[in-house]
This record gives structure tokens, C-alpha cells and sequence, in this order.
């Protein structure tokens, strides 16, 4: 927690939000949400929808189990 609260401290959430996401695992060998949007639905970050967006946000919590590839409903 100590941690935690001096990163805050000298970075705002948008930044470790964005450092965050340029090294979870997304999903079979993906690295980053970059990744994920090509792998997935073709094109860089800044041409995703918002359900891409969430699907992608989504992928963080079980990355095999929320596949688009797999389970495109």
C-alpha cells in the first residue's frame, strides 16, 4: 500500500492506467491492450469502438475466457 500511495503521488491515474496497459497479458501471448486491438479486431487503439474498448478491458480479468476469436458473442 505504501507503495502504491508514492507512485500516486508523483504520477496521475491517467499515466499508470496507460503504463498498465502496455504490460498486462491479454490473452495467448498478447502483451498490452496494442496488441490485443490488433490481434482482435484489426486496427491500432485509437480506431476501436467502445464495446471494443470494454472487450478489451474485459480480457484483463480472464484473458482465454473472454477470447473474441472463441466466444464472439
Amino acid at each position: 500500500m505504501a507503495v502504491a500511495l508514492k507512485i500516486e503521488v508523483r504520477h496521475s491515474k491517467a499515466d499508470i492506467m496507460a503504463d498498465y496497459l502496455t504490460v498486462v497479458p491479454t490473452g495467448y501471448g498478447l502483451v498490452g491492450a496494442r496488441q490485443a486491438a490488433c490481434a482482435y479486431f484489426g486496427h491500432d487503439l485509437s480506431g476501436l469502438s467502445i464495446a471494443q474498448a470494454a472487450e478489451i478491458a474485459g480480457l484483463v480479468q480472464a484473458p482465454s475466457a473472454y477470447d473474441p476469436r472463441l466466444r464472439p458473442d
